[in-house]
């Protein structure tokens, strides 16, 4: 959705939960000494400053990431080392992430279709990634099977209208023809209405991961919770997971890892 600008909600709980298991993705792949490559389909900035009017607006950060204290875990780590590069106002998104971890002959691939976020995404990395201004789920079929061609995908919608739920189930069908061993990694939010189970009920696949994450009822979101789809899981992902969020623990109400 054009209307969309991830701003107003980085860093916040959805977010920490989001990028915490990304990190925790990425870094199990990397275990092997081979080139990735990464794909995402709503990429948005990839680089936030939690005191612009977006994030001030709504102040949903100070509850995510602001009330994040631990110096353990290797995500902090990660977003500590940006912050003394960056600012101690400045947050990663899920492109910036990946960007900062990758390696040198590692790939990004990512398309924004919002002209404010994509005009960012560019100015934010340059020619570090490659950007498309299209269709996320277009610019994924069409690079796919890319090289390198063990590689990460993340598939993030806004969800503001309902389709969006199979638009999500039709693109992982039709990428996993063409790039059947692909790692494909979705975000969706647990609401009150249970739209979610729409989609999981349709990717009853094997091998399949949910990581969900479910918030205390005094938190500021308007939804339950979120969840984690990882289809093609890699090998040791889930004590990786348990390890790495157990450093979260305090700013949500559960953690539940479930293998399908």
């Amino acid at each position: 959705m054009l209307s969309y600008q991830h701003g107003y909600h980085a860093g916040n709980l959805a977010d920490l939960h989001k990028h915490i298991v990304l990190a925790t993705i990425w870094r199990t792949l990397k275990r092997k000494p081979r080139a990735l490559s990464y794909i995402d389909t709503h990429a948005g900035r990839g680089r936030y400053l939690l005191d612009d009017a977006f994030a001030e607006k709504t102040g949903e950060w100070k509850e995510g990431i602001g009330s994040f204290q631990s110096e353990r875990g290797e995500f902090v780590q990660l977003i500590s080392q940006h912050q003394k590069l960056y600012g101690e106002n400045s947050y990663l998104g899920s492109v910036g992430i990946i960007d900062a971890m990758r390696g040198d002959n590692d790939r990004i691939m990512c398309a924004e279709l919002h002209p404010q976020e994509y005009a960012a995404l560019k100015s934010n990395f340059g020619d570090a990634i490659e950007a498309h201004k299209r269709d996320g789920y277009e610019m994924l079929l069409a690079l796919s099977p890319p090289k390198p061609r063990r590689g990460l995908v993340m598939i993030d919608p806004s969800y503001e209208v309902k389709t969006e739920y199979m638009d999500v189930v039709m693109a992982v069908r039709k990428l996993l023809i063409k790039w059947p061993e692909s790692v494909i990694t979705i975000w969706y939010p647990i609401l009150e209405s249970n739209a979610h189970h729409e989609l999981e009920d349709n990717l009853r696949l094997k091998g399949r991961m949910i990581c969900k994450a479910e918030f205390d009822r005094n938190s500021q979101l308007r939804m339950k919770g979120t969840a984690m789809m990882i289809i093609n899981a890699p090998y040791g992902l889930k004590p990786d997971l348990q390890s790495e969020l157990s450093y979260c623990e305090k700013q949500v109400h559960r953690l539940k890892i479930e293998m399908m």
